[in-house]
Parts: structure tokens; sequence; C-alpha cells
């Protein structure tokens, strides 16, 4: 259980970004999770606010005050996926 839960924390850290302090940049597979899950928006973001360093959720507070929909951008989703296997394994 907590592989998974470093995985989230890790995905997050990596996918989520704050843009010039006014907009969060949200994968879209978070939306998908958001409704596969029927959260509300404030509970996701409540999710990522607590996966991201403290400095990060500091700006994140400041910025937001309550009004969701104007702050929360949803990239595209990148459907390509590859697997990256080492050479040593592929020999064998």
């Amino acid at each position: 259980m907590r592989e998974l839960e470093l995985a989230r924390k890790e995905f997050i850290q990596a996918n989520v970004k704050v843009q010039n302090k006014t907009k969060i940049i949200f994968p879209k597979i978070l939306c998908y999770y958001m409704k596969d899950c029927s959260f509300q928006i404030a509970k996701l973001l409540k999710m990522v606010i607590e996966c991201m360093s403290e400095t990060v959720q500091g700006a994140i507070h400041e910025f937001l005050k309550g009004k969701y929909d104007d702050c929360i951008v949803w990239s595209k989703y990148n459907s390509s996926f590859r697997y990256l296997i080492h050479k040593e394994l592929a020999r064998q």
C-alpha cells in the first residue's frame, strides 16, 4: 500500500505544474480519475495539494481563495506509452 501512495505522490509531483502563480495545470488523466471516483474538484485539489511540497502548497493556497474554475487547466492527454528495456535484459 505504501508503494502505491508513493507512486501517486511522485506522479502528482512530476505532472502537476503551477504556472505563473495563477494557474494549476493538471494532466487530463486526473480528470478521468476524478470522474471514475466520483470526486468533486475540491477533493481532487485537496489530494493534489497534500502531495506537493510545502512551498508549492503555500503558493497554491495564496492564489486559489475558493475559486477553482478560474485556476485549473487540464493539459492534453498523451496516450503514447513506451516500455524502456535495458540492453542487458533484451539480450537474455
